[in-house]
């Protein structure tokens, strides 16, 4: 006999929340280790940026400079071109009309186109010197700029009181100076402590790691009802590591080889500004005393031009000897020009070291 029993169907729900929690208690100091060695990393970072920052500027102020030195052996160099053009113009008359020989005609006219030439150089130097410094600051070279700097007359001016060298202080206390400022040494001091945190974070898997954990669940039938049967757990839990195959022991040498490659960075870093200091002291002060030499000089070569000049337009003296006084002065006019301005780029560079 065969019954017919009647198809039923039965949906059931569950609902559940959870919700869980871990802390870490302790862990062998490193979380610490890795916290400290990170800030240490980030002044590393800092200190680079500012140590670049430095050098760009240096490196743009040497190129400024380099370009108003040779703006002004430009201006030098033309000047002589328009004294001798005037010399050629004077005796050219008198060779018209008799009063000198052609071969004093033929010599000037050599040292017209001597200046002319020497004029071109110079300038075509400035252009040059003007082109690498409009690429250094990041502008257009084609552009046409102007170059000036209305304090520099007194900078120039300002050198023949600049006290000596010497006056700076001693070797030992400009290099502690130097170390306390030096961004570049901040950061390889900074290395070192980043590197000794390296080696307490590896040491720390030596030490058990102690946590806390805390927990809370529902459940329920219907979503209504989810908050109402509620679970709450608190835990503590230890673990410890008793044998990693050596990795921890391997983690520590590799650590401790890093703090002394960092070390090692460090003494030669102290090294590299001790050389830096040295040569820029011995630059500073050979550039000073190359600027009073070529000021001595300048003065003499002054005078010699203007006695030379004299005894020409009177006729004791060669053309000869007055396009001798006229080369001589214009080398120390140079001469000092690129003496001036090459003290003002040393004591930029005594500065940035």
């Amino acid at each position: 006999m065969a019954f017919d029993v009647p198809g039923s169907t039965r949906w059931t729900s569950n609902y559940s929340a959870n919700i869980t929690a871990f802390y870490t208690l302790f862990d062998g100091f490193g979380r610490e280790a890795r916290f400290n060695s990170a800030k240490s990393n980030e002044a590393q970072v800092e200190q680079s940026y500012v140590r670049t920052k430095q050098q760009i500027v240096y490196s743009v102020q040497n190129s400024y400079l380099n370009v108003l030195k040779f703006e002004q052996q430009v201006k030098v160099t033309e000047e002589n071109l328009n004294k001798d053009k005037k010399l050629l113009e004077r005796i050219t008359e008198q060779h018209r009309v008799g009063a000198l020989p052609i071969g004093d005609l033929y010599r000037q006219q050599s040292a017209v186109a001597q200046d002319e030439y020497n004029l071109i150089a110079a300038q075509n130097t400035y252009n040059k010197a003007k082109a690498d410094l409009l690429s250094l600051i990041g502008v257009d070279v084609n552009e046409e700029y102007t170059i000036v700097d209305p304090s520099i007359a007194g900078q120039l001016t300002q050198v023949q009181s600049d006290p000596p060298v010497q006056s700076l202080g001693s070797f030992d206390d400009l290099r502690r100076r130097a170390f306390e400022s030096r961004p570049d040494y901040s950061n390889a001091t900074e290395a070192v402590r980043a590197a000794e945190h390296g080696i307490t974070s590896a040491w720390s898997r030596y030490y058990p790691s102690v946590g806390a954990n805390t927990s809370f669940s529902s459940g329920a039938n219907e979503f209504s009802q989810l908050g109402k049967n509620k679970n709450y757990n608190l835990g503590l839990s230890v673990s410890w590591t008793l044998f990693d195959g050596f990795t921890t022991n391997q983690q520590i040498q590799s650590a401790n080889v890093g703090k002394r490659n960092s070390e090692l960075a460090l003494q030669q870093t102290e090294r590299q500004i001790s050389v830096e200091l040295k040569k820029a002291l011995l630059d500073l002060e050979a550039a000073r005393k190359q600027y009073d030499a070529s000021q001595k000089a300048l003065v003499s070569a002054t005078q010699d031009r203007r006695v030379a000049e004299e005894r020409y337009n009177l006729g004791s003296g060669t053309l000869l000897d007055l396009q001798v006084a006229n080369t001589n002065l214009l080398s120390a006019q140079v001469t000092a020009v690129n003496n001036s301005y090459n003290y003002l780029i040393q004591k930029k560079n005594f500065e940035l070291v």
